[in-house]
């Protein structure tokens, strides 16, 4: 049987061996003869099972091979969904500085908070003479907003009265927390301008300002050197006030956050001066992360060890990035196919996930997603791979027109080969969808899986066989 391939290659089958033909230069065939199969049988025809009873079947080499040769997509298996919380995500580090407040239908009402180290003034001298003129906090706008950033916001910045000091694994999460004075530094009303090259200038307490520019004056020990002034300056606190409706961000980089002393003198003319107390470190500048899910489908979730099913949260599935919402899957029934009683190969396995389209624009909806293998407590072991050993990432599809088919597509047949390798699946592992690191760290990208049982929404689990005897 000979079958006629895309314009430039032909394989041949035969009892004894299989020849390829590359623009007609032979060569030896190096890859597994099933493969070549099923690509062959890919360019002809596609076949799916009604349900796992009724495989579709296509014998190949009827008229010249003794034994039959079958190919097989399963597509029926149930796939389970349910929304984990994991217990803190490190948010320090990142590089992004997140403030504000807004409500979001499906995840609840979202707050950051962002706290920093300032370091000493960059130049120590100053005229003993110098007159102060303001003290103010420069910050650079980022690219990330979330909500409506078309109203006015309301920010206020705190003077930190508890050390800011690293957890034992040198990070700060969304978690952690430090104490403030009550009365803020310095507030301000603006509209954000994010994705922007304006700068943010916040406008802080006169009565601070004074002090350190005495401490120069005095050239003070607490004033000379970065890691004395943050012992005695130990930080501040960027929170969003009573009027707000997004989170916006900023860069948290060395040279785009500064605290400025602004100063002249008098000479034979006014002499004006500033001076900039740059960001001290950026592995203690950290974003804090609250959820408030009352009201949603899952106001409920509480530890990450109890997932929520779908079942209960509106056939949804939720993940967001730094509130620590992931999804986990789990495949019931899937053991079911080491009870064939013929030979198989499992040639490709792949997972397909539809988000929600009526919940999100779709310029809304994250592009990079990344798996993880978990077990009962839902803890994140190591990242599912290929067969080359390389991590899965989503292959997302988008449908600008109608947004009925915008997907996330894995590859899992690495993963179920490994599964069914030693003749048993154990059901309390299963996986977690997740965000690539940085992302999950310094973003709040959100999605809403779909878990209806429709065709066109439900996730599905397609397995591609080829049975021979």
């Amino acid at each position: 049987m000979s079958i006629l391939l895309p314009r430039w290659y032909i394989i041949f089958f035969t009892t004894d061996f299989v020849h390829f033909i590359w623009r007609m230069n032979f060569e030896t065939l190096q890859m597994n003869i099933m493969k070549w199969l099923y690509f062959t049988i890919l360019s002809c025809m596609v076949a799916s099972c009604a349900n796992e009873n009724d495989l579709t079947q296509i014998n190949i080499g009827d008229n010249f091979i003794s034994s039959q040769t079958n190919f097989v997509i399963i597509d029926t298996f149930t796939v389970s969904m349910s929304t984990v919380l994991v217990d803190s995500i490190p948010t320090s580090g990142t590089g992004e500085i997140l403030v504000g407040e807004y409500s979001d239908k499906s995840m609840g009402i979202i707050n950051s908070q962002s706290f920093l180290q300032m370091g000493s003034p960059e130049k120590q001298s100053i005229n003993a003479e110098a007159v102060f003129d303001s003290l103010v906090l420069e910050l650079n706008y980022s690219s990330q907003y979330y909500g409506d950033t078309l109203q006015l916001q309301d920010l206020n910045v705190f003077r930190v009265t508890d050390d800011i000091e690293l957890n034992d694994d040198n990070y700060l999460y969304n978690t952690s927390t430090f104490q403030c004075d009550e009365t803020p530094i310095g507030s301000l009303q603006f509209y954000p301008r994010p994705n922007t090259e304006t700068l943010l200038t916040v406008r802080l307490n006169d009565d601070l300002g004074i002090s350190f520019m005495n401490l120069m004056k005095d050239e003070s020990s607490e004033i000379t050197t970065s890691g004395k002034f943050v012992e005695y300056f130990k930080g501040i606190a960027l929170k969003p006030g009573s009027k707000n409706s997004c989170i916006y961000s900023f860069q948290s980089v060395d040279t785009l956050v500064n605290m400025i002393l602004y100063t002249h003198y008098i000479g034979e003319t006014r002499i004006e001066k500033s001076y900039k107390f740059p960001l001290y470190a950026t592995n203690t500048c950290f974003n804090h992360i609250e959820a408030d899910r009352t009201g949603t489908f899952i106001e409920n979730i509480k530890t990450q060890r109890e997932e929520l099913s779908s079942a209960s949260t509106g056939n949804m599935a939720f993940l967001q990035a730094g509130t620590g919402l992931v999804t986990r899957l789990d495949f019931p029934g899937i053991d079911r196919m080491l009870e064939m009683g013929f030979r198989n190969i499992l040639y490709r396995a792949e997972l397909v996930l539809k988000p929600v389209g009526s919940l999100y624009k779709p310029i809304e909806l994250p592009t990079s997603l990344i798996l993880y293998n978990t077990d009962k407590y839902n803890q994140f072991g190591a990242a599912v791979v290929n067969t080359s050993e390389e991590t899965v990432y989503a292959d997302f599809s988008l449908d600008e027109v109608y947004g009925e088919n915008t997907s996330y597509q894995f590859d899992l047949t690495n993963y179920f080969i490994n599964e069914f390798a030693d003749g048993y699946v154990n059901p309390e592992n299963g996986i977690l969808v997740s965000f690539t690191d940085d992302i999950a760290k310094s973003t709040l990208k959100r999605v809403a899986f779909d878990a209806r049982n429709g065709m066109a929404f439900k996730p599905t689990l397609k397995l591609y066989y080829i049975f021979y005897n």
